[in-house]
């Protein structure tokens, strides 16, 4: 930001097409949501806005980026601090009324601060959302809203695949293991 010299990111929801009113009043009622919490392990907006049909969210930058060029890298003292800052930023949303699910756990939405500190992103966004984002079929609609197939637990491949905290559970301990040995537990078939 040029006024105050704050590296920020800006991340662009259907940034090569415009969203409907209808997927905007749910990005705007989902931000509704995230504006008010507050976890040292979440990297959260700080500010959301539609421009031309495509809403956007302002976020804190991370110049490290995110874990995935550290996986089968982590010595076990790292991924000991990557399970507890992540673990205690999914405890957080688990805990709000009602819970946040996060619904897509993975290395590419855990980043790195300044100061080491693991940071959760991506969290808060509906499956309803992430339908209306990705104007996907409903075959591959369940799956978007499932998270990414590579970490989603045994449940997300049933009839009752409705989003629970043990989702998110199951993805962290997918993700931990992957950032250990370089390999996913079930490859990317998932759970």
């Amino acid at each position: 930001y040029v006024q105050t010299g704050v590296t920020l990111a800006m991340k662009i929801y259907k940034p090569g097409a415009s969203m409907d009113n209808d997927g905007v009043k749910m990005l705007t009622h989902e931000y509704a949501l995230m504006v008010n919490l507050s976890h040292r392990n979440l990297l959260k907006p700080q500010f959301f806005d539609v421009c031309d049909g495509r809403p956007y969210l302002i976020l804190p930058y991370c110049e490290r980026g995110n874990i995935n060029k550290m996986i089968g890298k982590l010595t076990e003292e790292e991924a000991w601090k990557l399970l507890r800052d992540t673990a205690s930023a999914l405890e957080y949303l688990h805990t709000r009324k009602p819970p946040i699910i996060h619904q897509d756990i993975k290395p590419a939405n855990i980043l790195v601060a300044d100061d080491g500190t693991y940071m959760l992103t991506d969290f808060g966004v509906s499956t309803s959302l992430k339908a209306t984002l990705s104007r996907l079929s409903i075959d591959e609609q369940s799956l978007m809203s499932a998270g990414t197939l590579a970490y989603m637990d045994p449940m997300k491949f049933s009839r009752k695949n409705l989003p629970i905290m043990a989702n998110d559970i199951w993805s962290l301990g997918a993700t931990v293991f992957e950032m250990l040995t370089g390999e996913l537990p079930f490859g990317n078939s998932g759970g």
